[in-house]
């Protein structure tokens, strides 16, 4: 009389790996993007948060402020009278995402943005965002509204 064999056998396990592996490969391209789409998202709100409080600290202080980019990932801002907004207080972009400050409509680099003290911004600035190949944009307009289209 034969024993009922339990189990799997080799060519069995070798299908369920094969098919694994395929739909791990399909779905890794798709989750790397998504990453890199959150991440980017991350930068975008943090910007969003540091040009917040540049002018919440104009308006309060009632004291001019002004922003600048410092080197390709950070961000700092110190009040008019104040030193380099490098030194002061600095945000770091994460992820060693890239950010670029330029005028409103996006096309000529800028160096300073600048709060009165109503802490609206002197001029509309656009800030790009580069992780890898894709970018977000955040901008501020001359109304102090803060958009990211």
């Amino acid at each position: 009389m034969k024993r009922p064999r339990y189990g799997f056998s080799l060519a069995e396990l070798l299908v369920v790996i094969a098919t694994v592996a395929i739909l791990l490969t399909i779905g890794y391209r798709g989750l790397v993007a998504y990453l890199e789409a959150q991440r980017l998202r991350e930068a975008a709100e943090n910007v969003k948060n540091v040009l917040f409080e540049a002018r919440n600290r104009a308006s309060l202080e009632s004291q001019g402020y002004r922003l600048k980019v410092c080197g390709a990932d950070r961000i700092g801002f110190v009040h008019e009278s104040g030193g380099d907004p490098c030194i002061a207080t600095v945000m770091q972009l994460p992820y060693g995402i890239q950010v670029e400050m330029k005028d409103g409509l996006c096309q000529n680099p800028k160096s300073v943005l600048r709060f009165t003290g109503r802490g609206l911004p002197i001029e509309a600035r656009c800030f790009t965002l580069s992780y890898r190949s894709k970018q977000r944009k955040v901008a501020i307009l001359a109304t102090g509204k803060v958009v990211m289209p």
